[in-house]
């Protein structure tokens, strides 16, 4: 613990292109409040300016707070970590929840929200002991796996909107091939490989319908090593299908099958390019500072070793959070007061405020535990059954408030998951 009366406070209110840096010492007398250049140069000027005040004002300790704000804190936060001991060997830098900071500007009635008066309240921040319960920021670690969790995320957007517009150009070539209305399929699987490889060698329908069911069997052998119980059913089904699909004009098969084989394409550049950022994850969490948590988190049924890094990226050190309700608000999985009779009575939408990625990460992490944990499997059919309308996205939602009580007592208590009905 520091001794605060030997201890330089600085806050830094974070814009794209310049940070409000405010120097106060214990007493809150305001020793600089002035923008620098949020770039190396202005950042360099910075680090002069503080290093000059722990000087002149004899302070042998310093805590620098600023706020988490995306992207643009990502430079200055690296920053002032890497260079925070030259700067002063008793030295802590924290980039804290923007909702942590919000909250204790509240008790600043009648101030005007201004670049100096938030850097000052930054700074105010630490001189009140706030930093105490909350862990220093760690710069390589937390920005690699949050920058590859988010970047995997942008991928399965891109993957799951390539594969439905796969799916359109399957209709259009092939309207009957996928009819989920039939009660056979011919593959379960569309994107599967003897599936793609009938979409790709096959160009029209009629060639389908036309092929002898003998040379169409042994195709579907050949693609699948073997592997079906009954290729000649399967084979029949393709020439069903193939007879009951609409038919295209014979010159537009040829844009059509290029279609299909370039969408095809980018869905395994997606796919591979996942894996890949998959494997880079997991290959950071070994020795990190997170993995203790990333590992308490993995002990839930349903949670993959992604799911709980993607987690942990985003919510950082659980003390920044003195509720699961405060952490349920900064995720964006909430409603307020005044409309929570009304959102479980049916028609209230969650609030739109919050971590995006968070949100994400928790509500597929939910469902991923549903499937695999019974007590949230029995607690979803419960909420399921509770109203007429908006059934599933209701009970997925109070479902992942259950799981965020559950993260936030084991995160907390630093214990790994016990099932229930193993401890009967």
């Amino acid at each position: 613990m520091f001794d605060f009366n030997q201890t330089l406070f600085v806050g830094i209110d974070v814009s794209k292109d310049s940070n409000q840096v405010c120097l106060i010492n214990f007493e809150r007398k305001i020793l600089l409040n002035k923008p620098f250049k949020n770039n190396l140069e202005g950042a360099s000027e910075m680090k002069t300016t503080i290093i000059s005040n722990l000087s002149k004002h004899n302070f042998s300790n310093l805590i620098i707070v600023l706020e988490s704000t995306g992207i643009y804190s990502t430079h200055i936060a690296n920053f002032l970590y890497y260079e925070s001991e030259s700067m002063c060997p008793n030295s802590l830098v924290y980039l804290v929840n923007p909702i942590v900071s919000h909250n204790f500007n509240k008790s600043n009635v009648g101030s005007n929200k201004t670049d100096s008066f938030d850097a000052f309240s930054l700074a105010d921040f630490a001189a009140s002991g706030k930093t105490n319960k909350l862990q220093p920021f760690k710069a390589r670690q937390h920005f690699s796996i949050q920058s590859l969790a988010r970047q995997r995320k942008h991928f399965i957007d891109l993957l799951v909107k390539e594969k439905v517009r796969f799916l359109n150009y399957i209709f259009i070539k092939f309207s009957d091939f996928n009819n989920k209305k039939h009660k056979n399929k011919a593959f379960s699987n569309v994107f599967g490989n003897t599936s793609i490889e009938v979409l790709l060698n096959f160009k029209t329908p009629e060639e389908i319908a036309n092929t002898s069911i003998e040379q169409l069997t042994e195709f579907i052998k050949s693609k699948s090593k073997n592997r079906f119980a009954d290729s000649f059913e399967i084979a029949k089904i393709l020439q069903k299908a193939s007879r009951d699909s609409y038919r295209l004009d014979a010159s537009s098969y040829d844009s059509i099958n290029t279609n299909i084989a370039i969408s095809f394409s980018t869905i395994k550049f997606y796919e591979d390019t996942i894996s890949l950022i998959e494997k880079e994850i997991s290959k950071l969490i070994k020795g990190s500072s997170f993995e203790k948590d990333i590992n308490i988190l993995k002990s839930i049924p349903g949670i993959s070793t992604v799911f709980a890094t993607s987690i942990i990226s985003e919510l950082g050190d659980i003390k920044s959070f003195k509720s699961d309700d405060a952490l349920a608000k900064y995720a964006g999985i909430f409603w307020s007061e005044n409309e929570s009779g009304n959102f479980a009575s049916e028609d209230h939408r969650l609030k739109k405020t919050g971590n995006v990625y968070l949100r994400y990460y928790l509500i597929e992490a939910t469902s991923s535990v549903i499937h695999n944990n019974n007590v949230f499997l029995d607690f979803y059919s419960k909420k399921l059954h509770e109203v007429k309308t908006h059934k599933e996205s209701r009970a997925l939602v109070l479902t992942s408030r259950k799981f965020i009580r559950l993260i936030f007592k084991l995160l907390k208590d630093k214990k790994i998951y016990e099932d229930p009905s193993s401890l009967n």
